[in-house]
């Protein structure tokens, strides 16, 4: 049997010492309040399905006329943060950001590894002129 909860607000939880796994409140529409203690090896697993039932939930509100469709133009990752970690083991630098694809649209995440530090070298190179550039331009004349 299972039970249906309905959710009005998820709070940031915390994390256990050992980073073992994470405990994240739930409030039902009728204030109750539940934990939910979510292991390391499945905090993946369901971020990832979150994820993709977020896009699915995005793409019927379009479908059904909530929202207004995006266009070709607009199917790009907005970045709003981003992440990087180094393997030591491997020498591989993880490069995750999350954005959205529109305005209304749910949170995703992109990822990419590099191994060659003369492609990471180049890339933070890049960064920075884009930056300047950009900084350039939103200065009054």
């Amino acid at each position: 049997m299972s039970t249906q909860l309905l959710v009005a607000r998820l709070k940031g939880g915390t994390i256990a010492d050992d980073g073992s796994a994470a405990d994240i409140e739930v409030t039902s529409t009728t204030g109750e309040k539940v934990n939910l203690t979510v292991s390391f090896q499945q905090f993946d697993w369901l971020l990832q399905s979150l994820l993709e039932l977020s896009n699915e939930l995005y793409e019927r509100q379009i479908a059904h006329g909530h929202l207004l469709e995006r266009s070709s133009s607009e199917d790009v990752l907005l970045a709003e943060g981003f992440q990087i970690a180094v393997d030591a083991g491997t020498g591989t630098a993880l490069i995750q950001i999350a954005g959205r694809r529109g305005k209304d649209a749910p949170l995703g995440m992109g990822s990419f590894s590099i191994s060659k530090t003369e492609f990471l070298r180049a890339l933070a190179g890049q960064c920075i002129g884009a930056a300047d550039e950009i900084e350039q331009r939103q200065r009054p004349i």
